[in-house]
């Protein structure tokens, strides 16, 4: 069996040419120029990300019921329709998120919720054995398992939508959801 840290330390003991100290501080100035530009244009898609967010979820909406008009299409054909959007998730800090789980249950949402258990075995046999016994024997056998519900995004959005449709109040902050208006583009 070969000693690969002998190897390296054979392989570092060269010292490389004029040539080659060149070619590689070449290589590691494009890739350092390069990690610059990637910062840059990640840094410039965060700003165009969160203007494209107010243009079609405040401005365009805002102006188009200013004018009456739910859609409309652009001379160059560029299409734009204002549907009503709910979209988000369950809060994920533990207060928040027991408040509103219980608020959906107690709003007609019980079978919307759903459980997770996640446990954290050691390998071995005798783990995997307990593993595959059921969730309610977890503590017994001195597991430690974490016992977490949660509520689909989509699902709850579905849930959102049906509960405004019928002209229910629903505590958007609560459940973690954003309720507005969005304008959809699509281009001909």
């Amino acid at each position: 069996m070969t000693d690969y840290l002998d190897e390296f330390e054979e392989f570092g003991a060269a010292t490389p040419d004029a040539t080659q100290l060149k070619s590689i501080e070449e290589l590691v100035n494009r890739a350092s120029k390069l990690s610059k530009a990637i910062e840059e244009l990640e840094a410039s898609l965060v700003v165009h990300k969160k203007e494209l967010h107010d243009l079609t979820h405040k401005k365009i909406p805002d102006l188009m019921s200013e004018a009456g008009t739910l859609s409309f299409e652009t001379v160059s054909g560029v299409k734009v329709q204002v549907k009503d959007v709910v979209s988000g998730s369950i809060p994920k800090s533990e207060p928040e998120r027991t408040v509103a789980l219980k608020w959906i249950e107690r709003n007609g949402g019980k079978d919307i919720i759903k459980s997770q258990l996640v446990c954290d075995f050691e390998k071995g046999d005798g783990n995997l054995r307990k593993k595959n016994q059921a969730a309610e024997l977890l503590a017994d056998m001195g597991v430690a398992f974490e016992d977490k519900e949660s509520v689909h995004p989509k699902t709850l959005e579905a849930f959102a939508r049906e509960k405004l449709r019928n002209g229910e109040e629903l505590p958007a902050d609560l459940l973690g959801l954003y309720l507005g208006r969005m304008a959809k583009i699509t281009k001909s």
